[in-house]
């Protein structure tokens, strides 16, 4: 078996390993006791006199000289450890040599720098969602998230996405390209990457830009495209390229879904033989349905190995003659996660589509660890959404709040108890789209009013809720607003009495913890993470 091959690696990283579960477990509650304890002292206090954006910037200045070969690897380590554990004098040399030469900036951090120990992780996300600047689903509210309760923790994280060209670029700060290109392998040839960083929600982000002919990130759309699994092969080599080259020792390494998946099986059958092997792998699949399968000649594309992949106990899909991204993922960690208890039993049979033999071959090292919400983000006594801020003690807010939605949709607005059904979701069929469109009727026929808010990659799904908004256009109890509006999305939470989450299976779902968050109550199907929340 190819887990017997790293034993002996596994047991050295036994307790990093689960110093990082714990850190999980405690996602969503760590977020409550920091707001908590953020009331009783100052942010500069809490993150060792100065904000976290500040030392995310620390810390991608002094990758950008190592990469750019300004400074060695010996010194950038250094610097590293007094970043992690808030050195007051990088502090101090940071402030008082702000908006000077860089060259001032660096020669003071030399002269600095001392070896040091942490108790801290260095934890690298690849992933190819973050919001607020690249968001599709659920995933991108994750990525933000996890990596700013990890961060206060006391860790050092860094996220690697891909550069496209429809993120939100004005959500980055500080964004520019590092002087540096990094080489990295695909298709039989190496081709260069530009580099961008910037800080998002206070985390230090890396955005490769391939230069490719390709333009695999420049296609208008995050996913959708004919040649995704070619897209995300490439990212995914690109994103460990990076690592090494930077010399980065790594603690660890989290993936997510399908999308980078592949860095499982790349980081130890390419990396691990290069020395670069300090990290250990920690992959979540954030849902089974979407897993990454393709011929398996295509894997030879990002430099793998298709006669020693190609095999039932690695990463053979169960139709013939293609591979699954997910099942090597799945093989080649150390650790695998999903985002609920409840949909670790269910993807252990028919919820795992395809998948569940592999897990329960796997089961030792497969846990469901239950998503948590931003309650920065998600938090009705400070949004700056809303028309009237509100907390739990003083729910008036939410009354205004109401009011305020129905003028804005023009819904009626005469009786101001009447039920208010709030549902925000992509219209897919995971999300029960046949229940949705019954709940629209049944709140029409009862009295009640409905807004719903979401769109369908799906056309068929779109039409059909285009065609029901168009029934429903001179009726001013329902309103189908067929999009993604985020400041929209605050508003509804905010106005609505009760949410609808109706979906068929639901890995763990955030918008019932976010709809409790503002004081509405979620009517949920009993499945996934809906149960468990």
């Amino acid at each position: 078996m190819v887990e017997d091959r790293f034993q002996a690696c596994n047991s050295e990283m036994h307790s990093q390993i689960e110093l990082y579960e714990h850190s999980i477990v405690e996602f969503h509650d760590t977020l409550s006791k920091l707001i908590e304890e953020s009331e009783k002292r100052s942010l500069e206090n809490f993150t060792g006199n100065m904000p976290s954006e500040l030392w995310s910037k620390i810390s991608l200045l002094i990758d950008g000289w190592l990469l750019e070969k300004k400074i060695a690897y010996n010194d950038a380590s250094m610097l590293r450890e007094m970043v992690r554990k808030r050195d007051s004098r990088l502090r101090e040399a940071y402030l008082s040599y702000r908006g000077t030469e860089n060259r001032d900036v660096m020669d003071s951090f030399l002269k600095m720098a001392l070896p040091g120990t942490s108790s801290g992780l260095h934890i690298a996300h690849i992933a190819a969602e973050m919001a607020p600047v690249a968001k599709v689903g659920g995933l991108a509210d994750v990525i933000s998230g996890l990596g700013k309760a990890l961060q206060k923790k006391g860790h050092l994280v860094e996220i690697i996405l891909p550069k496209y060209d429809c993120m939100q670029v004005d959500q980055v700060s500080n964004l520019k390209v590092l002087d540096v290109l990094v080489q990295s392998y695909f298709e039989g040839n190496m081709f260069n990457n530009k580099i961008w960083t910037g800080t998002v929600e206070g985390l230090p982000v890396y955005f490769i830009e391939p230069q490719h002919p390709a333009m695999f990130f420049s296609r208008a759309q995050y996913y959708g495209e004919h040649d995704d699994f070619k897209r995300f092969a490439y990212f995914s080599r690109a994103a460990l390229e990076l690592l090494y080259q930077s010399g980065k020792k790594v603690d660890i390494i989290h993936c997510h879904d399908w999308q980078t998946a592949f860095v499982a099986p790349l980081y130890w059958d390419v990396y691990a033989n290069l020395g670069f092997n300090s990290a250990r792998i920690c992959f979540t699949c954030h849902n089974f349905e979407y897993q990454g399968t393709a011929p398996a000649r295509d894997l030879a594309w990002c430099g793998l190995d298709v006669e020693h992949l190609d095999r039932p106990d690695r990463m053979r899909d169960n139709s013939h003659g293609r591979i699954n991204a997910v099942k090597g993922a799945i093989v080649y960690s150390n650790i695998v996660t999903t985002v609920s208890p409840t949909y670790a039993l269910e993807v252990r049979s028919e919820g795992g589509r395809g998948l569940q033999d592999t897990l329960k071959v796997h089961s030792r090292k497969f846990l469901g660890i239950l998503n948590g919400i931003d309650t920065d983000t998600w938090n009705p006594s400070t949004d700056r959404y809303l028309k009237v801020q509100y907390n739990a003690k003083d729910l008036q807010g939410k009354a205004a709040n109401k009011a305020a939605l129905r003028e804005q949709l023009n819904l009626a607005s005469a009786y101001p108890s009447q039920p208010l059904v709030g549902c925000i979701t992509r219209l897919v069929a995971q999300k029960g789209v046949h229940l949705i469109r019954h709940a629209i009727y049944k709140t029409a026929e009862l009295g009640g009013q409905f807004v719903l808010l979401g769109s369908s990659p799906v056309p068929e799904i779109q039409r059909e809720f285009e065609g029901i908004a168009d029934h429903f256009q001179n009726n001013n109890n329902i309103r189908l607003i067929l999009k993604y509006d985020d400041a929209l999305s605050h508003c509804i939470y905010a106005a609505s009495d009760m949410f609808i989450v109706p979906s068929i299976f639901e890995p763990c779902g955030l918008t019932q913890m976010i709809a409790m968050r503002y004081g509405s109550v979620p009517i949920v199907r009993k499945t996934g993470g809906l149960n468990d929340r």
